[in-house]
């Protein structure tokens, strides 16, 4: 017991030089992107085709094109706005 006590108090203690560190500055550059209309997207739907989830395929597959419609028409994009 008293040998991993002293194993523990001798790394416990190390003694490290003190060293001034010279101040690092960075400097942030920021630059406009140009963002174009996407014209595509892939979805990938995880399906459990165990048949005690039918019932929820039938919901999903009623979902699934209103889905796609929200996400080809999103309502908080104006068309009339360029």
């Amino acid at each position: 017991m008293m040998a991993a006590l002293a194993t523990v108090g001798t790394f416990g203690c190390l003694q490290r030089p003190i060293e001034t560190l010279e101040p690092r500055t960075t400097t942030t550059i920021v630059e406009r992107l140009t963002q174009s209309a996407v014209d595509k997207i892939d979805i990938l739907l995880a399906i459990d085709n165990s048949i005690s989830m039918a019932d929820k395929q039938d919901i999903l597959a009623l979902a699934v094109p209103d889905l796609v419609e929200g996400l080809v028409n999103p309502p908080c994009v104006d068309p009339t706005d360029p």
